[in-house]
């Protein structure tokens, strides 16, 4: 039997974004507390916000949206890296010397 972990980081107010991109905001607008029927958060945040992948169609007209992905692709083998020390976004120079080929 096959393991999975998943690796998403939560989504939250202090989640790292792209610089040019919108932070992230998380919201309550209805709590059980204060006499609504339900607990209710309203999220605002940009695509590239958080955990995510990057579709074909981002880069080329032609590409894959990533509805149109089959989701075996997105699990395999991986190498988890902690870069919580970043203060914005994780580029080429990072990832010399984690041993990525």
């Amino acid at each position: 039997m096959k393991e999975y972990l998943d690796i998403t980081l939560p989504i939250t107010h202090r989640m790292l974004v792209y610089p040019t991109d919108t932070p992230c905001t998380v919201e309550k607008v209805m709590s059980i507390k204060n006499g609504d029927i339900v607990n209710l958060n309203e999220l605002s945040l940009c695509a590239h916000t958080g955990t995510h992948i990057d579709a074909p169609y981002h880069f080329f007209e032609d590409g894959k949206k990533i509805e149109e992905l089959d989701e075996k692709q997105l699990m395999g083998k991986a190498k988890v890296f902690d870069f919580s020390n970043k203060q914005y976004y994780i580029d080429k120079n990072d990832l010399l010397d984690k041993g990525i080929e």
